[in-house]
């Protein structure tokens, strides 16, 4: 056998492997930037009893992936009167979600008529920071789109505004 021949081979088949483990990385990275990679996401928000949330805001803060300074990256979006957050932004308009396990924050329209009366309280207070609100998703990283269902409970007592 050529040892010429034998050396390029040598070389290429490592080649194919270093190309395959970027290829791989460059994936989970983003395109490049430094960015992680995001992927669609649609949530809905709904009352106990399948009422949507109408109006509110969603914040998603990912419990896996951090920026270089150690902050975990949030998504944050808004529900239209269905209670479907489908434009969540990470980094730019409607680019998606990082993958992996994230915490949710909900937070209600500012006042809502209801019965002819006007009220502040939609939801339990729990809910506007994700430390407190025990909502979690779970988004994989596919390029598929996923979605998730929420369930809010209202405050134990109503207040209503002036």
């Amino acid at each position: 056998m050529n040892p010429a021949r034998a050396r390029l081979s040598d070389i290429v088949c490592p080649a194919r492997i270093v190309a395959g483990v970027w290829l791989a990385v460059a994936s989970l990275v983003g395109c490049g930037d430094g960015k992680p990679a995001t992927y669609r996401v649609r949530v809905r928000v709904v009352l106990a009893g399948g009422q949507p949330l109408a109006g509110g805001r969603i914040e998603l803060q990912s419990l896996e992936v951090q920026d270089a300074q150690g902050q975990p990256f949030s998504a944050a979006g808004l529900l239209d009167d269905d209670g479907w957050a489908t434009a969540l932004s990470t980094f730019d308009v409607d680019d998606g979600v990082v993958a992996g396990k994230q915490r949710a924050a909900v937070a209600p329209p500012r006042r809502h008529v209801e019965g002819g009366r006007m009220f502040d309280d939609l939801l339990d207070p729990q809910y506007l920071d994700s430390e407190t609100s025990g909502l979690e998703i779970l988004v994989a990283p596919t390029s598929a789109v996923q979605e998730f269902t929420l369930e809010v409970a209202g405050p134990a007592r109503r207040v209503r505004s002036e």
